[in-house]
């Protein structure tokens, strides 16, 4: 990884190859992220931390706007579903006291699983990342770290969670069996390394709504630019946004968003916009909207009803649905919709394939996952001659 341009990790260990909350597996360290500070700041930082105010730091990276400290664990913490909000809870309240140092006034709160640049790789700057390691600090316990949080300290009933010991046995297959059982799963996956799942077929209403959003401005703050941006990309990557657009788009943000800049060691510019566009070039389209509003700081509504009871709500929406279907020729909305298309269409390859028992191969050449095929798989069209005759 030395001397490369791009390269982050989370200190999160996961089952498969997507960073995803549903496969991690294991917290090694809570890493932070603190913007704001310059050497005076950084002093004062590690002068709490001499003096008890804080926990001592076991490594401390200069990321090139600010710095990453990293608290190690003592023991992996199982990163079971149950667990996740406390984590959290516990990282924010971490990172609302380191933050105290900070010129800032909002600590730029995010989740467990957030992934920063690694040691020896490159900064936005093209200089290398530095890191300093605290051989002589501890390693450090959940209930350690849970006394330095004051107000924003765990409940004992949330700390006693961790306490449960559950073992994790998921079942094993080997890469070699994998290929013999999975050969589609193994090319594409493997040796293609191509991303996990499918991507929705987004209207583009939604890149343009976001996008919107970022030249309008007022909702953009100075430490989560770079984040606003990497969003807009995210979105283009959904919406199947051409790379130019998105890319001519985003460059037209730098003057407005530079303009907000603070302090001169820290100004927003091209090369953050080229950075960003890395994630066009990977893919990425799995961008959770919680991970959204916590990096780019803005909130976005769910579930909009106009001040509506939910029961109202969905009383005028179920009345607008049948209105349009009577409008379309439809008796009722599921005509022509659900279950009954996915059975014809299983009926429909039967019929093309007279005899056939593959479910596989159905499955395969209709797009349907193999389940529903043997859903809706009539054994009658799949009756070979020699059961006829």
């Amino acid at each position: 990884m030395e001397n490369r341009e791009f390269a982050i990790m989370s200190p999160v260990t996961y089952v498969g190859r997507t960073n995803s909350y549903r496969n991690a597996r294991y917290l090694y360290a809570f890493a932070i992220d603190l913007d704001g500070v310059s050497i005076h700041e950084v002093r004062a930082l590690l002068r709490g931390m001499t003096t008890g105010v804080y926990p001592v730091a076991n490594i401390i990276v200069n990321s090139g706007h600010g710095v990453h400290v990293y608290y190690l664990l003592e023991s992996p913490v199982g990163m079971y579903e149950t667990r996740l909000n406390a984590l959290n809870k516990m990282k924010a309240g971490l990172t609302r006291i380191v933050w105290l140092v900070s010129k800032l006034d909002t600590p730029q709160v995010q989740s467990v699983v957030q992934g920063f640049r690694l040691p020896g790789t490159k900064t936005k700057f093209g200089k290398p990342i530095r890191a300093f390691w605290n051989r002589t600090a501890p390693l450090h316990t959940l209930e350690e770290l849970n006394s330095f949080l004051g107000i924003y300290r765990l409940s004992d009933e949330e700390i006693g969670q961790f306490k449960e010991r559950h073992p994790h046995n998921p079942a094993r297959v080997t890469l070699a069996e994998a290929k013999k059982r999975w050969p589609e799963w193994y090319a594409s996956r493997v040796i293609g390394r191509n991303r996990v799942g499918k991507k929705w077929n987004i209207n583009r209403g939604l890149y343009d709504w976001w996008l919107g959003k970022l030249r309008e401005g007022s909702e953009v703050t100075v430490h989560h630019r770079y984040w606003c941006v990497l969003t807009l990309v995210v979105y283009a990557v959904k919406c199947g946004i051409p790379r130019e657009e998105v890319l001519a788009d985003a460059l037209a943000l730098v003057p407005a968003f530079d303009r907000k800049t603070e302090t001169v060691d820290n100004p927003f510019s091209e090369d953050d916009v080229r950075d960003a566009m890395r994630a066009y070039d990977e893919q990425y389209c799995k961008w959770p909207l919680r991970v959204i509003e916590t990096t780019t700081g803005i909130r976005i509504e769910r579930n909009k009803r106009n001040g509506r009871e939910q029961s109202l709500h969905l009383k005028i929406a179920r009345a607008s649905r049948d209105i349009q279907s009577v409008a379309k020729g439809k008796e009722k909305w599921t005509d022509g919709a659900g279950r009954k298309s996915v059975e014809a269409k299983v009926r429909e390859w039967q019929e093309q394939h007279p005899g056939c028992k593959n479910k596989s191969l159905c499955a395969r050449e209709t797009g349907l996952t193999r389940p529903t095929v043997h859903r809706w798989w009539d054994e009658s069209k799949a009756v070979s001659s020699d059961d006829e005759e």
